[in-house]
């Protein structure tokens, strides 16, 4: 029951709470506010908008159920922190941390910006509040060969490619 209990609290709640509440600061009119219950529908939304999926892993459009079904999980899962991106106070897209889980300094990032805010320089501007807000943290991402716009986001954020699809930003280095 103890190692069920130790599981369950890591004693980072207060850390993570604190962090979250960080990122309400605003940086050149960008904010990053924790997804909420009825931010779902906004999100399905903007997954659907014309050519939104083009460079994702899965390019298919998730039905509603399928999107309802992985917005309840990842908001229910302790490892995701999902953030709502606005920009002038206005909705302008998502940005996901997935933390590693045996590995909880890394986490693989990954933003959408909705069709009509984007070439504003949200994406740059969210991700430098991230590495602001969370610096123990060690970024990944992958982004599609095709998707220039957050290649040049990522790269000028601090972010290194080894190949044409990998982009990190590291911490620390194990010895």
């Amino acid at each position: 029951m103890a190692t069920r209990c130790y599981q369950l609290f890591d004693g980072k709640g207060s850390e993570r709470v604190i962090n979250q509440l960080m990122l309400q600061i605003e940086s050149h009119s960008v904010r990053l506010s924790p997804v909420g219950l009825n931010d779902c529908e906004l999100l399905w939304h903007w997954q659907n908008e014309q050519g939104m999926r083009n460079y994702f892993r899965n390019p298919t459009v998730p039905s509603w159920q399928e999107h309802l079904n992985w917005f309840n999980n990842a908001i229910s899962n302790k490892n995701v922190l999902l953030f709502k991106i606005e920009y002038k106070n206005k909705p302008a897209g998502m940005l996901r941390l997935d933390f590693n889980l045996s590995e909880e300094r890394n986490a693989e990032i990954s933003i959408l910006i909705s069709s009509i805010q984007q070439r504003k320089g949200i994406e740059k501007k969210a991700l430098n509040i991230i590495i602001k807000n969370f610096p123990d943290v060690s970024l990944i991402a992958d982004i599609h060969p095709d998707n220039i716009a957050s290649q040049k986001a990522f790269i000028s954020s601090g972010f290194t490619t080894s190949n044409k699809t990998h982009y990190e930003y590291i911490r620390f280095r194990k010895e």
